[in-house]
């Protein structure tokens, strides 16, 4: 009687298991599934609600990034030659030569153009120096205080001299207009 007791028992147990399991699979897996569905679209929606309601916030500072790129931009210009000062750019052309040990030949301009606000010049430089030297001197250039930016630069060996390099060096130098 007492092993019937215990057969029955686990027989019980069994198939309290198996529908347990069953309720388990079926049922309770499908539903946790669902609420954490329902749970991470509920948290993505409460984020974009709160960027809506920050953007007055975000405005604010988009706003403030113009304004500094804006006093940026103004610098930029107060800093560039206007067209009468255009012999100061090319006497900084020769102090940067000269620092840079090369020697500048011949500078010939190459074309003009006229824009509302500003005005560029094309200008090619002959020079001559060793390999480091002219290209501190392109280097200068570019990151002096004027806006030059070098277009082409062709290097050449000196049938006089195996140390030193002949070269042409096209830039062209960003002016600030004269106001209409």
């Amino acid at each position: 009687m007492v092993q019937n007791i215990k057969y029955r028992w686990r027989w019980l147990a069994g198939i309290l298991a198996g529908v347990f399991l069953v309720l388990f699979g079926f049922v309770l897996l499908p539903y946790a599934s669902v609420v954490y569905k329902k749970a991470t679209l509920l948290g993505e929606q409460k984020e974009q609600i709160s960027f809506m309601s920050n953007w007055q916030e975000r405005l604010a500072i988009l706003e403030e990034r113009q304004n500094r790129l804006d006093t940026g931009m103004q610098q930029m210009v107060i800093n560039l030659a206007k067209q009468e000062e255009f012999s100061k750019v090319i006497e900084t052309f020769f102090e940067y030569a000269e620092s840079s040990v090369i020697d500048i030949k011949r500078i010939q301009p190459v074309s003009e153009s006229v824009g509302d606000e500003y005005m560029t010049r094309q200008l090619r430089l002959k020079v001559e120096g060793n390999y480091h030297g002219i290209a501190r001197f392109v280097n200068k250039l570019e990151q002096g205080s004027y806006l030059v930016t070098t277009k082409t630069i062709a290097l050449e060996t000196n049938s006089e001299s195996n140390e030193l390099i002949s070269g042409a060096v096209e830039l062209e130098v960003t002016l600030l207009g004269e106001p209409e």
